[in-house]
């Protein structure tokens, strides 16, 4: 299946819109916090969060997600720190947290590396896709 079928697939089975929870940037789809909420109501995960680290300047944080009968599904990590997070003044934890579920979700449903969540990097922005 090509990267563009593999896409069409995962918008069809998770009712994705092209407006409100996938953009384009730089030719490469990226996934809304609406569209990562889609997935997971649809697939009914069940998230178990651990921090790793919570410091004043860095945060990481283990994403585990299973399914409603409890068989692990995927395993990620967020992070976040000074470097990787613009005008959040300091909501490490809490932008750890999105970058976790996000990259667990996209994972769980094989899609990891078809799309990406804004809140991977914030240079993902609706203003740079022009």
């Amino acid at each position: 299946m090509t990267k563009k079928e593999t896409l069409r697939a995962i918008y069809d089975k998770y009712a994705l819109s092209k407006d409100e929870d996938i953009f384009m940037l730089h030719n490469i789809a990226i996934i809304t916090k609406t569209g990562i909420q889609k997935i997971a109501t649809k697939e009914q995960f069940v998230y178990l969060y651990d921090v790793v680290k919570c410091d004043p300047d860095y945060v990481a944080i283990k994403c585990t997600i299973a399914n409603k009968e409890g068989k692990v599904l995927s395993i990620s990590f967020g992070s976040a720190e000074k470097a990787n997070v613009k005008n959040a003044q300091k909501y490490y934890l809490e932008m750890a947290e999105k970058r976790a579920k996000a990259r667990a979700t996209l994972i769980a449903i094989d899609a990891h590396g078809y799309l990406y969540s804004e809140d991977e990097a914030d240079d993902f922005n609706r203003e740079s896709n022009g």
